[in-house]
């Protein structure tokens, strides 16, 4: 689906009329092995303490220009689709029946079921939003 431009999460939802839980941010995370994408909640942040807990290493979020040399994307456009980094999925998009990360555009999104978009992105569902 097509919607006016966002920057943020909070954006998507008020141009999609879809609620923020639903929208799930693909953000990008450096650590000591490389790089780690974190599928998040729109309505929530990662926590970086559990999420380096998890990794068993400092975590720091990547830059703009990281993030396009990681994934091909800007911030704010990042598809979590076909990423060559590990992918991790916050436990908490399991709550809903469909959830809508980015297309890999700040104005495109897809709809999928939360089941689907951890096999097609084969992430591993965890606890690390705040």
């Amino acid at each position: 689906f097509f919607h006016a431009p966002a920057d943020t999460a909070e954006e998507s939802a008020e141009n999609t009329g879809f609620q923020a839980s639903k929208i799930v941010k693909t953000l990008i995370f450096s650590f000591e092995n490389g790089h780690v994408a974190v599928l998040c909640p729109g309505d929530t942040s990662v926590s970086e303490p559990k999420l380096s807990d998890h990794l068993e290493s400092d975590v720091e979020l990547a830059s703009p220009e990281q993030v396009t040399d990681t994934t091909g994307y800007i911030v704010g456009g990042v598809a979590p689709f076909d990423l060559d980094i590990p992918v991790l999925a916050d436990e908490r998009i399991m709550d809903h029946d469909e959830v809508k990360p980015s297309a890999g555009s700040r104005c495109a999104g897809v709809s999928l079921s939360p089941e689907l978009l951890v096999e097609v992105t084969e992430a591993e569902a965890v606890d690390v939003s705040r």
